[in-house]
Formats: structure tokens, sequence, C-alpha cells
């Protein structure tokens, strides 16, 4: 999973970068003329965009968002079959 993430930023961020050189803006928000209350909303959403992204990548890692990172080796979700006798 984290392979397919990273690709996916990388991709994104590479296409972005392209554009970029090609003077092509792809980020229109918060920017132009537009009433301020666009603006704060528009700029509200981007930040908010790349921390989600921040954090998705993140939580590949085990982030547990208390500010520590967990134990890699053990997850909440490995599989444990019971013992029966």
């Amino acid at each position: 999973m984290i392979y397919l993430i990273t690709s996916f930023y990388a991709i994104y961020f590479f296409k972005q970068i392209s554009l970029k050189k090609k003077n092509v803006d792809t980020n229109r928000l918060a920017k132009g003329n537009k009433p301020k209350n666009v603006v704060k909303l528009e700029l509200f959403l981007l930040v908010f965009t790349y921390l989600t992204a921040l954090l998705q990548y993140l939580s590949l890692f085990k982030f547990d968002f208390m500010g520590q990172v967990s134990n890699l080796n053990n997850s909440y979700f490995d599989f444990k079959p019971s013992e029966t006798a």
C-alpha cells in the first residue's frame, strides 16, 4: 500500500510540475478577483486538502496522531486465530 500511495503522489506532483513548466496554472483556489469570504473558504479548502493528503500518507506508517509513531511490527488489524482446545 505504501508503494501505491507513494506512486500516486509522485505522479501527481510530477504532473503538476510539468504543467507549471508549460505555464498551465492548475491551482485556481484563493486566487483572482473574488469576494473576501470566497477567498477565505477556498484557502481553508486548499489547506485542508494538503493536510488530508499528508495525514493519509503518514497513516501508512501507523502514525497515531497523538505525537508518536506506533510500532510498525504491531498492527491493530493483524489476524490472530483464536486458540481452541
